[in-house]
């Protein structure tokens, strides 16, 4: 068991260290932490069984300091270290949650081994318990009550602006399943069906059954469109095996409502007003997946089929293009704009979004190509002397002639002013594939450039075959770099082996003087990032 002592005297620390070397044979791990921000950041971590807490750290105290450690690990048991005259408080923390408390200076390694040890069964206990409550018998998911405390958490979360989305679910005539065939048979189908949910959901997704045949599945740190994607997959794994019971062949179908999580629906039941919109819908439609927009904004509300957006993504005009100016890192001046798209929809205007639905649907080529030739339409209007960088996936440099994306560029098109950007991190098998087009584009006067290098899946092999003029960085390794000492390492061997290979290379990602700082340090000679702005 790994306990963490968070104490900032160095004569308390020796003292429990101590203590811990007499029962070294008892499974106890010690680990220390001299400040309430290192241990914060060392729970951040996992992996520790009990918090032993001093309540006078010199950057919080008293209950504060008890208050911040349950936020941050709530199912994590914690015992108490206070002074003589502090036991009122610790009697206060103690019904506040803490398992324990004891006095410094008054116990010995036996007393202490006993404490940690009640106080990790007490917490095992009431997590039993708080599982009992939470749980439907039936199929062992969550019941209301235990949704309705994940949903809580969610729409704290929906406050900072992290999305989450709600899935309703209802078997289609269940009712007519339990009046024929009895309700028996009528549990079995509600267990199958939860298994064939469950199995095909992510482990930090949420499931409950809130009663009979109705399910919700909240989606933390999920768009619509993502959702949208992963209710489909659901209610094809739903429908894809019929179910043989006592000799009786039964068809199972689902239908879904989307909807997102908000401030506006900080309950079980408001959520379920909101989701049930597109469900009704879904039942009239068949075995459908509907999207409804929240019943909260003002105007009309919209529902969707998955069918609607993919009709949609399928015409040109449904794209529009933003750009991003590149900056020369000294002095601030425009050098050049990377042209990027979005789709018109509400909800879905994220790249990430539309492009992973095209790719599920096959339907990548052509919407890459749209986008591709929005962005050169778009150039078209813009100063000669500046460079402009348009991004294509390399599927679609495989499925798509290059003579003929070629001909997409305007006729006043000069050597040197375009860019075409190829994302390392989509690269799937030999890069040596896209050499033959990446030619054709070289030998016309189009710059070849690398995207997203330095995080993930990134390969030396990529940067060699390819031959890049310019590379990326990806913003991943840039944001917030200023505060962090690792990254800053591992950026400057990067751009020691881009030195080598003789690339230019533009920064991605600077928002802050701070992260403006540390690139220049590193002699990169350009940059991105909100610090100019966001694509407009």
């Amino acid at each position: 068991m790994k306990i963490l002592l968070i104490e900032d005297q160095p004569k308390e620390i020796q003292s429990i260290g101590e203590m811990f070397f007499k029962m070294e044979n008892s499974g106890f791990e010690l680990e220390s932490s001299r400040s309430m921000k290192d241990g914060l950041q060392r729970l951040s971590e996992g992996g520790i069984d009990l918090v032993l807490l001093d309540l006078t750290l010199p950057d919080c105290e008293g209950s504060e300091a008890f208050i911040r450690v349950q936020s941050q690990v709530p199912d994590v048991p914690v015992v108490i270290l206070i002074g003589l005259e502090d036991e009122e408080l610790g009697l206060q923390i103690v019904r506040r949650g803490a398992q324990d408390f004891l006095i410094k200076g008054t116990f010995n390694h036996e007393l202490l081994t006993r404490s940690m040890t009640y106080a990790m069964e007490r917490n095992q206990f009431r997590k039993s318990l708080d599982e009992i409550a939470n749980t439907d018998p039936l199929t062992e998911l969550l019941n209301r009550r235990g949704l309705q405390q994940v949903l809580s958490t969610q729409v704290a979360w929906a406050r900072r602006g992290v999305e989450t989305v709600a899935v309703l679910i209802d078997i289609d005539e269940f009712t007519k399943i339990n009046d024929t065939l009895g309700h028996a048979v009528g549990d079995v189908v509600l267990k199958e069906v939860s298994a064939r949910l469950k199995t095909n959901l992510r482990v930090t997704d949420f499931l409950a059954r809130l009663g009979s045949d109705e399910f919700m599945i909240l989606l933390p740190q999920t768009r619509i469109a993502e959702a949208l994607l992963v209710s489909e997959k659901l209610r094809k794994a739903v429908s894809q095996f019929p179910l043989v019971i006592s000799g009786a062949t039964i068809k199972i179908t689902i239908s879904s409502g989307l909807a997102s999580v908000c401030p506006e629906t900080p309950s079980i039941d408001e959520l379920l007003a909101k989701t049930y919109v597109a469900l009704r819908k879904s039942r009239h439609s068949g075995d459908k997946v509907i999207y409804s927009t929240s019943p909260f904004v003002e105007g009309p509300k919209k529902e969707f089929l998955l069918a609607d957006v993919l009709d949609m993504l399928k015409d040109r005009e449904s794209f529009h293009v933003v750009k991003q100016p590149i900056k020369s890192i000294y002095d601030g001046q425009t050098v050049g704009y990377e042209f990027l798209s979005r789709f018109k929809m509400k909800d879905f205007e994220n790249p990430d979004d539309f492009f992973r639905m095209c790719m599920e649907n096959n339907m990548l080529a052509l919407v890459d190509h749209y986008c591709f030739m929005n962005c050169i339409h778009a150039w078209e209007d813009m100063p000669q002397s500046l460079r402009y960088h348009f991004n294509i996936f390399p599927a679609t440099l495989m499925d798509i002639d290059a003579y003929n994306l070629l001909e997409d560029l305007p006729e006043t098109y000069q050597k040197g002013s375009a860019c075409i950007e190829i994302s390392e991190q989509q690269i799937i098998g030999d890069p040596s594939l896209l050499s033959k087009s990446i030619e054709v584009f070289r030998n016309s006067g189009v710059l070849i450039g690398m995207d997203d290098i330095g995080f993930g899946k990134s390969s030396l092999e990529s940067l060699i075959i390819l031959n890049p003029d310019v590379v990326k960085i990806d913003k991943r390794c840039i944001i917030g770099i200023g505060q962090d000492a690792a990254r800053q390492r591992s950026l400057e061997r990067l751009v020691k082996v881009l030195n080598n290979l003789e690339v230019e290379t533009v920064a991605e990602g600077i928002e802050t003087e701070e992260d403006l700082r540390i690139v220049q340090d590193f002699g990169i000679k350009c940059g991105q990032g909100y610090l100019w702005g966001k694509p407009a």
